[in-house]
């Protein structure tokens, strides 16, 4: 189920958003009707769950300026807090959708690759959060912010945070937060390992999910073809979901 957060913004429940993805991720999607959260870890942007360099400069500073630390002491304290951010980002499973209100060009290139096969769910909020209503999971909910400083530090903000680079993305993202606590004292040097590393499934009511299943702009009438006939023996009840691309 979707939780509230005060530290999230979650957007209106009629806000339309996407999710593409190649023809075996959507074929698994449909037939386990589970939605996949990888693990933040295994993320290509790189400064995902990362503390930005801003704050890991003014962290230095204010531990130096206001708290009287050494320039050793003043390192540690961010060192801490690096290493803290590695944790929760090992720690923590996403599952990511994008707010446009039309089809991106763009994501579809990225998500499908040179192959071009595939297709682009389009559903609301309000969908979204009804489809996972049964699960027992609680799953946290935020709009991305695309931004190169943190005015606040917490295990949410980092989680929903960007580089200036990804804003055409307009992500809106799930979240299963698996760490404990954000406090320095709490974490010393320990290092745990990581729960669920290779990301988990958490069960879906994919009819409730979908509401249109555009085609790949970059496939031709055999793949919608191909697409009604298997939806046809999987679920009958997709068939009439499917939608061209406008682009």
């Amino acid at each position: 189920m979707i939780v509230k957060n005060e530290n999230l913004t979650q957007p209106r429940g009629n806000k339309k958003i996407w999710r593409y993805m190649d023809l075996p991720k959507f074929l698994d999607l449909i037939t386990s009707e589970e939605l996949f959260f990888a693990n933040s870890s295994s993320m290509s942007d790189q400064y995902e769950g990362v503390l930005p360099e801003g704050n890991i400069k003014q962290i230095k500073k204010t531990s130096m300026n206001e708290q009287g630390l050494s320039e050793l002491d003043a390192q540690d304290n961010v060192d801490d807090l690096v290493k803290l951010a590695i944790e929760i980002k090992n720690n923590t499973l996403v599952n990511c959708w994008s707010m446009n209100t039309i089809e991106s060009y763009a994501l579809w290139k990225i998500y499908l690759g040179s192959a071009g096969s595939g297709v682009g769910i389009r559903t609301s909020v309000s969908s979204l959060k009804k489809s996972l209503e049964k699960s027992e999971i609680e799953i946290q909910m935020g709009e991305v912010s695309y931004t190169n400083y943190l005015e606040n530090i917490n295990k949410y903000y980092i989680m929903t945070r960007k580089s200036l680079f990804y804003r055409y993305e307009e992500e809106l993202r799930l979240f299963v937060d698996q760490v404990d606590g954000f406090e320095l004292r709490k974490i010393g040097k320990r290092q745990t390992a990581a729960k669920n590393p290779n990301g988990l499934k958490v069960p879906i009511d994919i009819n409730e999910l979908i509401q249109e299943i555009y085609i790949s702009p970059f496939m031709g009438k055999w793949f919608e073809e191909m697409l009604r006939k298997t939806l046809q023996e999987i679920n009958p009840a997709l068939v009439d979901k499917i939608v061209r691309s406008e682009i």
